[in-house]
């Protein structure tokens, strides 16, 4: 007959579950992470300034399903636009946000995408269409 002790007991949670455990976390960090599903705070991703125009943040939050990925332009006197890109995105943890001042927009690359911001028109665009920011 084979009794467990104690110390087994917490040797299997040593070697086993608590690598187990490491493992499935930094696998479901690929998509979300701990700390974003407990506070669904807002996280600035990225940000860039476009001068005068004020600046332009790629921005997500998790709602549940995935993260509410947005571009957050705060304009020089406060006030806050903002455009949905992907409403149930995977995490992302660097993006970069590139000033195009020829065309007045903001190129905006992350995990594939490559979106284009145009801060002057206020407007998004992404996937062969356009949104305005609200």
């Amino acid at each position: 007959m084979v009794r467990s002790t104690a110390g087994d007991i917490i040797k299997i949670a040593v070697f086993v579950l608590i690598p187990a455990m490491a493992i499935a976390l930094a696998l479901l960090s690929a998509f979300a992470w701990f700390p974003d599903i407990l506070s669904s705070r807002e996280v600035v991703v990225a940000r860039v300034s476009v001068g005068e125009n004020g600046a332009i943040d790629l921005t997500q939050r998790w709602v549940g399903d995935g993260y509410l990925t947005q571009v957050r332009h705060t304009l020089r006197s406060g006030e806050v636009l903002r455009v949905t890109g992907d409403p149930d995105a995977a995490k992302v943890w660097r993006a970069r946000l590139e000033l195009m001042t020829n065309s007045a927009s903001v190129r905006i690359r992350f995990r594939g995408h490559d979106w284009g911001y145009y801060y002057l028109l206020q407007e998004l665009s992404f996937d062969g269409k356009s949104q305005s920011a609200y």
